[in-house]
């Protein structure tokens, strides 16, 4: 079987491009600062509670007619300045937010066929496909996080006005018409293109987070909620 990546939806076969090797779902690294102090044995390691982004490499072949195909994917590619949803048939569960990090070069070539790199500037997370799946409630329950990593999810709030709690976290919102979404990676609320951020009261000031493992969800005032996760991995 061949291999091949999707970026922003269009994939690399419409290039006749395929993928030789990857690294972009390799893990990235802690965001640690390190602090020496005199007279004390070892590192002390401060956390900033975060990862970093990482640089991911495609390896990649255009098998023929190499002269028409190269010249459409760098054009394509040189019109993606920002992060972009790529996903490849290597991991067909997971999908990365990347960005492309400017110009390549033919490393091996001739007439017909061609192999080259491609660089990326990767968000950390690996984001679970079955994360985008809105989960639906019409009355109190659970919801059970499936990673080790806390997810910030997208809830869908039916009604004009309400509260919803997750994890003992909770958001309550009033002055919508007929539903309001809470982006908890975001930390927006919002009906369509209208912003109700004033809203919306957060109960001890934070957005609610899905925790791993399993977490209680419960609502009043709206008729049903819908959870989208955001699972991840790192």
């Amino acid at each position: 079987m061949r291999h091949f990546f999707t970026l922003d939806g269009t994939s690399s076969t419409d290039f006749n491009t395929w993928i030789a090797n990857s690294n972009m779902f390799d893990g990235a690294e802690h965001d640690d600062d390190s602090v020496e102090i005199p007279g004390r044995n070892g590192t002390i390691i401060l956390s900033n509670n975060r990862f970093k982004n990482f640089n991911g490499t495609v390896s990649c072949y255009i098998p023929h007619h190499m002269r028409h195909y190269v010249d459409a994917l760098r054009s394509f590619l040189s019109t993606k300045h920002q992060y972009c949803r790529y996903e490849d048939t290597m991991h067909p569960e997971v999908f990365l937010m990347a960005r492309f990090k400017g110009g390549f070069s033919l490393s091996d070539s001739d007439r017909v066929g061609a192999a080259f790199d491609l660089v990326f500037d990767c968000k950390p997370q690996k984001f679970l496909k079955s994360g985008e799946l809105p989960i639906v409630f019409s009355a109190a329950g659970t919801i059970y996080n499936p990673t080790d990593y806390a997810a910030k999810p997208l809830i869908r709030c039916h009604g004009t006005s309400g509260t919803v709690t997750i994890g003992g976290v909770s958001v309550a919102v009033t002055g919508a018409t007929s539903y309001v979404d809470i982006d908890c990676e975001l930390m927006e609320v919002y009906e369509g293109s209208t912003s109700r951020n004033n809203t919306t009261t957060l109960t001890n000031g934070e957005f609610p987070v899905i925790a791993p493992g399993e977490a209680a969800v419960s609502f009043t005032g709206f008729s049903s909620v819908e959870i989208t996760p955001n699972w991840y991995m790192i």
